[in-house]
């Protein structure tokens, strides 16, 4: 009995020592298991500063450097001597259309024309086979035959994540790389230069190529070395900074004398205030000169070279907006300016052209800019309204209509009616005298409702310059859209992507100019009348 109660006590006193022992392992094991937490939420923190660090790092080389893709087309067009792509924008909005992206994802950071065979690229053998294929000739196609188009291009976002940091870019060049191959593949682009606007096929050749010719200078004359052993000089006019004119001024006329100078007379530096002084310009020394004043200020006016070699000027404006009709004539070697005998009237926005015989012809214009010379014909006349256009029920015949919105009749320039025919996405034109039984002509858009620059998207309002250029109210595209007479495209000018910024607009309605030649736009849905200065005459 004696042993079993002391063997009893030993087991007790063991079990209570284990339990005191466990019990003394448990705030130890706690500290463990939350210093272990600590950590992994350390570690998840620094995980995510990881790209912020490397953004922040790395910032410049990565959207200087990686963000840029040089790639090149083969293109079925033939540049002329000294011929430049111009439209940038519009190529960074139709880039974007082509590959699915919103508009801002990828940009065109420049766009050149070049020539020559691709020879080689920097990167791997494999690319070179596929950009070496881009030099042949596919049966029934002229693609590669002539000029190489040249594509910077940034990414500004990924596609896909949206992310703009540099990390992310980094990591999607390769995947919008393998985008870009598989989707422009072949495609077309319209391309606008110094000299026209053409629609161009093209076929994406590779990343990263090198043509043939290996030496481009951008100088007056530019040498270019090719794989042969013949070495041709290509001689491209470019623009150089010549001296300043004393007076700034603009709506002036420009004249090229005798000798070789240039007389430039009257304008205006403000668009409000006429000048009367002039200045010659020499080519020899890059220098201007004043030279006498006219005997009244004037701007928008025309000058005419004489058979003796004086110059004549008439017409024109004195206060902005009330025609002049009186001239002078400035003779070369005294620099000084006579009156000579007045016109039968007064004559802004005129024509001026010396005949064989030496004489002088002035014809049309306005004695002020809101009534013209009497060269108008207005459509339906005196007596009973006719139909002018259309009436021949809704449809897209050039003797039909669909939902016009917008007309302006141009009596100053070529006597013709405009219609924004909207449900067409199309500005329609018919000329003085039209009925319901006559065609208008498709001046602009009528390629279906978008925003490429050969397309318009409920147009709203259409005015006419001197030249004939059409200044369109695109209003579902939010931007205005300049049409030059006869062009199968337009240019944005104002505009072009929805906001509120002052370069920005949502859907224009009415465009208008004012006297001193700025646009006026009514911007519906910001509430405001939108005032540019377009610094034309």
């Amino acid at each position: 009995m004696g042993n079993y109660l002391q063997n009893f006590r030993g087991n007790t006193n063991r079990a209570t020592t284990e339990t005191t022992r466990r019990a003394g392992w448990l705030p130890i094991g706690g500290i463990c298991i939350f210093l272990v937490i600590l950590f992994l939420i350390a570690v998840t923190i620094v995980c995510s500063l990881i790209p912020l660090y490397l953004s922040k790092k790395d910032v410049n080389a990565a959207v200087n450097s990686d963000a840029n893709l040089n790639m090149v087309f083969a293109t079925d067009f033939s540049s002329s001597t000294g011929e430049s792509v111009t439209n940038v924008d519009s190529l960074t909005r139709q880039f974007n259309d082509k590959m699915g992206y919103p508009n801002g994802v990828l940009s065109v950071k420049s766009v050149s024309l070049e020539t020559g065979s691709i020879t080689s690229t920097k990167k791997k053998k494999r690319q070179l086979r596929d950009a070496v294929s881009c030099n042949a000739t596919q049966a029934g196609s002229s693609v590669s035959q002539s000029d190489k188009i040249r594509m910077i291009i940034i990414i500004n976002e990924c596609p896909k994540t949206k992310c703009k940091i540099a990390y992310c870019i980094t990591q999607c060049i390769l995947p919008t790389k393998a985008d870009i191959q598989s989707k422009l593949s072949s495609t077309t682009f319209t391309i606008v230069t110094n000299l026209a606007s053409y629609t161009v096929s093209s076929r994406f050749c590779g990343f990263d190529v090198i043509l043939s010719a290996v030496s481009t200078t951008i100088s007056p004359t530019i040498t270019a070395t090719t794989t042969s052993t013949s070495t041709t000089t290509t001689t491209i006019p470019v623009w150089v900074l010549t001296g300043s004119m004393s007076t700034a001024r603009k709506c002036h006329t420009p004249v090229t004398l005798a000798n070789g100078n240039v007389l430039v007379a009257g304008g205006t530096p403000d668009g409000s205030t006429p000048l009367s002084s002039a200045e010659v310009y020499n080519p020899s020394t890059g220098l201007w000169t004043t030279t006498g004043i006219l005997s009244s200020a004037r701007a928008v006016h025309i000058a005419s070279g004489l058979v003796n070699g004086n110059v004549l000027v008439d017409g024109g404006t004195a206060d902005g907006s009330t025609g002049l009709s009186s001239a002078e004539v400035y003779n070369p070697s005294t620099g000084l300016w006579t009156t000579t005998s007045t016109m039968s009237a007064t004559q802004l926005l005129h024509t001026a052209s010396k005949l064989t015989n030496g004489t002088i012809i002035v014809a049309g214009g306005a004695p002020n800019l809101i009534s013209a010379l009497n060269s108008a014909e207005f459509v339906g006349g005196n007596g009973p309204a006719v139909v002018a256009a259309g009436g021949n029920g809704n449809g897209n015949a050039l003797n039909q209509l669909s939902y016009p919105v917008g007309v302006y009749y141009d009596y100053l320039y070529t006597n013709s009616l405009y219609v924004a025919d909207s449900g067409n996405n199309r500005i329609m034109k018919f000329v003085s005298g039209s009925t319901s039984s006559n065609d208008g002509t498709v001046v602009a858009g009528g390629n279906g409702a978008g925003s490429g620059t050969n397309q318009l998207y409920d147009p709203r309002s259409i005015i006419v310059d001197s030249s004939g250029t059409l200044y369109i109210a695109d209003a579902n595209n939010n931007r205005i859209q300049r049409w030059l007479q006869n062009a199968s495209s337009g240019t944005t000018i104002v505009g072009g992507i929805q906001g509120a910024a002052s370069d920005q607009l949502y859907f224009p309605e009415t465009v208008l100019f004012d006297k001193y030649g700025n646009l006026l736009v009514s911007d519906r849905y910001n509430n405001r009348i939108q005032m540019f200065n377009l610094t034309t005459c």
